[in-house]
């Protein structure tokens, strides 16, 4: 009846000259964008704010319409909405939920939507566990809790995607677990309602070294890889009892750094928080709480150091930068990809020819890790791909 529909796919919302700016000279009535758009945090601020220039320029309504779901490492949040040509919202869909919603073009505009923070990537983790399970047809997920922020978050969130029933927590304490350890841990279960079970790696630890003994010296990172690969075997035998799959709860701090065992708490399917980093996880681990209105993340685990448990008096600073000064460090050069001379500047040489070192010394465990969902620009896996054999300079 002569209304012009200007349809595009995607990729063609995001690019100035293209699809869209040709349909807008064309004089369409409505613009309509179907689109698999992956999420990331921010990102929703970002497709509102190229909407709202492509309504404008086109004198003409947009619809967005985007996928919701998750496929292995990309969450795709939905959140689709419509805008007017002066820029103002008629239709905010809610986010990672699908659904048949409808507005009128000729209705009253409604408030825009506004971004959750942490909240928001909460939501995507969530959906990224339970499609990957659910997809792949999968009874369950195991979690080592260790009593450490790391596990307790991943616990947490595996219970929220899940329920209880298919979440199993561990709980392996070895020679250096502190006794803290061992009630957070059951803290975390008991709240959340999962089964744990608790077995001790120091048998197979004390059979593994008298076995080693005789070849070569059964001390430093010998003995602490071995406890963490003794864990490691554990968890694949209870996947091949249950049929369920490893969850690694490694961050995005400890993976940049190479600071993790191979074949050991990097094992898995699944990285659920792998691209946070390590104060990010604190965030959200707070944000739990909050929402939660009571502590699903015990304060002590909160408040204590961290720290893998390999040695006596063992902590993460003893071996890594303070979380304070790397994140944002590892931000400016995994995500925001600035150049050597900015970092310097910004971080200091030292610590930046630190982090480089460590960075490219563990490129390949990265190429051995679970998958990581993506919540951020740019994640480990897909969103960075990088050669371990490599003559590039710095």
């Amino acid at each position: 009846r002569g209304f012009k529909l200007g349809l595009s796919v995607c990729e063609d919302f995001w690019y100035e000259g293209g699809v869209l700016a040709a349909q807008a000279a064309a004089g369409v009535d409505i613009l309509i964008n179907v689109s698999a758009s992956p999420y990331f945090r921010g990102k929703p601020a970002l497709r509102h704010r190229l909407a709202t220039g492509w309504a404008e320029l086109a004198g003409a309504p947009l619809v967005y319409a985007n996928l919701v779901g998750a496929q292995d490492e990309l969450v795709f949040d939905g959140g689709s909405f419509a805008v007017r040509p002066d820029g103002r919202f008629l239709l905010a869909a809610p986010q990672f939920q699908a659904g048949l919603f409808w507005f009128d073009l000729a209705g009253t505009p409604i408030p825009p939507p506004t971004e959750d923070g942490i909240g928001e990537v909460k939501q995507a983790i969530v959906l990224g566990i339970r499609d990957y399970v659910k997809k792949n047809g999968l009874p369950g997920v195991i979690v080592g809790i260790s009593g450490g922020v790391d596990s307790a978050v991943v616990a947490a969130l595996a219970r929220e995607a899940l329920g209880r029933e298919r979440v199993l927590g561990t709980f392996f304490p070895g020679p250096y677990t502190a006794r803290s350890s061992a009630s957070q841990a059951r803290t975390v279960a008991e709240t959340l309602g999962i089964k744990l079970v608790e077995i001790s790696i120091e048998p197979a630890l004390s059979a593994l070294s008298r076995s080693l003994a005789p070849h070569f010296p059964v001390a430093g990172v010998v003995r602490e890889n071995l406890q963490a690969r003794i864990r490691a075997v554990l968890w694949m035998a209870l996947a091949n009892a249950t049929g369920y799959v490893v969850l690694c709860c490694g961050n995005k701090s400890e993976i940049a750094m190479g600071y993790n065992t191979l074949y050991g708490d990097t094992v898995g399917a699944l990285a659920p928080i792998g691209d946070l980093l390590k104060h990010e996880v604190y965030e959200l681990a707070h944000f739990l709480n909050r929402e939660a209105g009571r502590e699903v993340i015990p304060k002590g685990t909160l408040t204590r150091p961290p720290s893998a448990e390999l040695r006596p008096d063992q902590r993460d600073d003893q071996d890594l930068p303070p979380y304070e000064k790397l994140d944002p460090l590892l931000s400016a050069l995994v995500v925001e990809n600035r150049p050597w001379e900015e970092l310097k500047e910004g971080f200091g040489e030292k610590l930046v020819s630190e982090a480089l070192r460590r960075l490219y010394r563990s490129e390949y465990k990265r190429k051995q890790l679970p998958l990581v969902i993506k919540v951020s620009p740019k994640a480990f896996g897909m969103g960075r791909r990088w050669p371990i054999t490599n003559g590039f300079p710095r």
